[in-house]
């Protein structure tokens, strides 16, 4: 329900209140701060940042604090109870707002023997690769060599060449920048190195190259292959826990090249070592501590939270190493699950404000993210009509604020109905968090499942850890690159686990299709989506038939592409439904489609529709290949 009222003044009232807005908003910001419970600062800011963002940043330097926090303010419209800032605007020009610590170190404190633990990771890795790769400074007299070789090549076109103490210089050098990024960089990554090399100091250039720098690519990978040694015989644990495989003395072992574990896209602090010190014991003990500081009623926040900083290498190796379940990560690491230390994880793990990511993220795609919206409602269905209805709310709203701007005085009443009063996360059919914003619950599932995503195998009861059951990490995924969303096109991705699967009886391996679905072909749909009592607790399959292109296109029209086929019931009542997506199609014993989208579930007229395998095996064998 909401109501606007729109009141319209004589220009010389409108000029009277635009210089009242104007003075307001040129006014300075005063603010009261509440730092801890034992300190509490006045701020006068010359004027009003204009995001959130910017005004973390203004406190932060005038405050001289060194943590990342956000900030809560005392809402008057709630008798001034303590809210989150999210929005500038919601903030009064005198208001107090207090300091919310989202990562807490006090590594300088000596007042208990956990404190005097220092904290280091042993990291060299600063952020990840960056969009563009600029080349170090080399040693003096490499520097001047190049200078000169570039000036020589732009006059006469000469190409420089080096003595082994220079090209030894340059090479050492783009390793170690190359590392700052990443330990296990991609072929591409070592061709984005060179090529900026040789466009940065042309002299270096290659005759008879294809691209100019296809020996420094070369080059490169072997002195990575030579740093990496050296760092594994030095004890660096990310790379250390890749090492030690096949060799002379034992030939049998596994490939070098096999399994390697790496860190994903955005994972800077990926495996650290313990910090200078301690050992598996002693932070072992951290760890028990914590446990039992979460059973009192009033709990040490900052020793939490210096103890989870300082088991951070502990926690990372349990995950890397063993691929835990949730159930056993709530058991072990309790802590974890709270607002402040899933926000402190992601930090920890990617040297990013998970809070200004995300949000600077939704901002940007929001355009974007509409767009696809209108497109879902304009196909009508159920699933669209209830979209096209948000929407209308949404631009209903925004009808109302045009009109208010425009106006010199409005009034808008927003009064809001089936709000929730609290939403629940679940990973792994475990409750782990409960908060009360849809936006922050979002936020705090994406921190969740960048730190851990498990594949489990040989599953049979959802809600029951099976004994024929397998849980293994997941060490990169490998999405379609021509996927689009609308209409849902290419709809197929891989992914890489962390170790090799066992197979048996109850885990087996499937055939590759060499021939695409044809109509009347019998096939088997499986999953654990929902059915008409709900989600499925056990493994369901059922078994349906290919249906023809003219029926497929009959239901979706241009929806379909040749990447797609339709299977299933015309008359409805039996198909796959929300929660089978990327289940298999098995027919005839071969993979051929997996599960991909529909209009709801056992509508009549709108059969299942499948991601078509054949289109893709040359490239899933060609990622096979290549990982």
């Amino acid at each position: 329900m909401k109501s606007v009222l729109v009141a319209t003044l004589p220009e010389d009232a409108q000029a009277f209140i635009s210089r009242i807005i104007s003075d307001i908003s040129d006014s300075t910001l005063k603010l009261r701060v509440i730092i801890d419970p034992t300190s509490t600062r006045k701020i006068v800011l010359p004027s009003r940042p204009e995001t959130v963002s910017d005004l973390l940043l203004q406190l932060k330097t005038n405050l001289n604090v060194t943590y990342d926090f956000r900030l809560q303010f005392e809402d008057p419209d709630f008798g001034n109870a303590l809210c989150d800032l999210e929005n500038i605007d919601e903030l009064p020009s005198k208001a107090t707002v207090k300091l919310i610590k989202t990562l807490e170190l006090d590594v300088h404190s000596t007042d208990t023997e956990e404190t005097a633990l220092a904290l280091d990771t042993s990291s060299k890795h600063t952020s990840i690769w960056p969009d563009v790769f600029d080349p170090p400074t080399f040693s003096y007299d490499v520097e001047l060599a190049l200078k000169e070789g570039n000036s020589e090549y732009v006059k006469e076109g000469k190409h420089r060449k080096l003595t082994r103490d220079q090209k030894h210089n340059i090479l050492e050098r783009m390793i170690d920048k190359i590392y700052s990024f990443k330990a296990y960089p991609s072929d591409n990554d070592f061709a984005k190195a060179a090529e900026a090399l040789v466009k940065k100091h042309p002299c270096l250039k290659e005759n008879g190259s294809r691209t100019g720098f296809d020996g420094w690519k070369v080059s490169l990978k072997f002195k990575m292959g030579n740093y990496r040694s050296k760092l594994r015989r030095s004890g660096m644990q990310e790379v250390a826990i890749n090492g030690y495989k096949r060799s002379r003395s034992n030939p049998h072992a596994e490939h070098s090249r096999a399994n390697i574990k790496r860190p994903r896209r955005a994972e800077v602090n990926f495996l650290p070592n313990f910090p200078h010190g301690s050992d598996e014991r002693s932070l072992e003990d951290l760890r028990l501590k914590m446990v039992d500081e979460l059973k009192k009623k009033d709990q040490d926040v900052m020793m939490m939270n210096r103890h989870m900083q300082q088991t951070f290498a502990l926690r990372r190796n349990e995950i890397v190493q063993s691929s835990p379940s949730v159930k056993e990560m709530m058991s072990r690491w309790p802590a974890l699950f709270c607002e402040a230390q899933v926000l402190a994880e992601f930090h920890r793990i990617t040297n990013r404000n998970l809070l200004q990511t995300f949000y600077s993220s939704l901002d940007k795609h929001t355009p974007q993210l509409l767009d696809l919206f209108r497109a879902k409602a304009a196909k009508g269905g159920v699933s669209g009509n209830k979209m096209a209805a948000i929407l209308k709310d949404c631009d209903e709203q925004r009808e109302d604020l045009d009109q208010a701007q425009k106006a010199a005085v409005a009034i808008i009443a927003v009064e809001e109905d089936d709000k929730p009063q609290g939403i629940l996360i679940v990973l792994e059919d475990e409750v782990v968090m409960s908060v009360k914003s849809w936006v922050r619950a979002l936020v705090l599932l994406f921190g969740l499942l960048f730190s851990r995503l498990i594949v489990h195998l040989g599953k049979h009861k959802k809600s029951v850890n099976d004994a024929t059951e397998q849980q293994i990490g997941v060490e990169k995924v490998f999405r379609y690159p021509k996927y689009n969303d609308q209409p849902h096109n290419n709809d197929i991705m891989l992914i890489k686990l962390r170790k090799p699967a066992i197979f048996n009886k109850f885990v087996k391996p499937i055939r590759l299709t060499t021939n695409c679905s044809s109509a009347g072909e019998q096939c088997l749909v499986s999953g654990w989506g929902r059915t008409g009592d709900g989600p499925a607790s056990v493994l369901q399959c059922l078994k349906l038939p290919v249906l023809s292109k003219t029926q497929c296109k009959g239901a979706y029209g241009t929806l379909i592409t040749k990447n797609m086929f339709c299977a299933g019931f015309m008359e409805g009542g039996k198909d796959s439904c929300q929660g089978d997506s990327g289940g298999p199609v098995v027919c005839n014993g071969k993979l051929k489609g997996v599960v991909s989208w529909g209009e709801s579930c056992a509508q009549p007229g709108f059969p299942g529709v499948y991601a078509e395998v054949c289109r893709y095996t040359d490239w899933i064998k060609d990622i096979i290949t290549n990982n």
